[in-house]
């Protein structure tokens, strides 16, 4: 699951969204995977047992970062990117320490196109071979997971299935413990 905007209240801010009390302590769940930036800072539960993409064992309860060895490339790019995006009002770059993300929620639309751009030549010109993906598309076409978009407002989406806010996401979650509960 997304952070920001689905378990946490989308904010204008990143570094400024927050997990409530209640779907903190919902998720402090030892039993599911757990994984970040977008797929590259993964802990795994204590009950899965799992291999790498590089074919090594990963063992129970262990962390697995597939991009710690490309950190000062990630650093290069996200200070490129700060200096890039400074003239750009309302754009933010925040770094995730495995992967950089660019936001442009708070760019006027005329300027939207102009942010893409400069993702792509500072990813060009940094020739460390990283690449752009974009946050709202991971899940499409993949097979791994399910999309739903959190949002009050009725919009154009990829996603499968729709909920209104992080607290709709908590019962969604609750539900579908109880749901697996039962089949146990």
């Amino acid at each position: 699951m997304d952070y920001d905007g689905t378990l946490a209240v989308i904010v204008n801010d990143p570094d400024k969204a927050y997990l409530s009390d209640e779907v903190f302590n919902f998720v402090g769940i030892k039993d599911i995977n757990y994984a970040g930036s977008h797929g590259l800072d993964i802990k795994l539960s204590t009950t899965t047992e799992s291999s790498s993409a590089s074919g090594e064992i990963v063992e129970e309860g262990h962390s697995y970062q597939p991009a710690q060895e490309h950190l000062a490339a990630i650093n290069k790019v996200y200070n490129s990117l700060l200096r890039a995006t400074d003239g750009i009002d309302g754009a933010t770059v925040e770094n995730n320490k495995y992967c950089v993300s660019v936001h442009y929620r708070n760019v006027a639309k005329e300027n939207q196109a102009r942010v893409r751009e400069v993702v792509e030549e500072v990813l060009e010109a940094s020739g460390d071979g990283l690449k752009m993906t974009e946050g709202h598309m991971a899940l499409q076409g993949k097979d791994c997971g399910v999309g739903i978009l959190v949002s009050e407002a009725n919009r154009e989406t990829w996603a499968s299935y729709s909920l209104r806010n992080p607290s709709e996401v908590g019962t969604f979650l609750n539900k579908l413990i109880q749901a697996k509960a039962q089949m146990i």
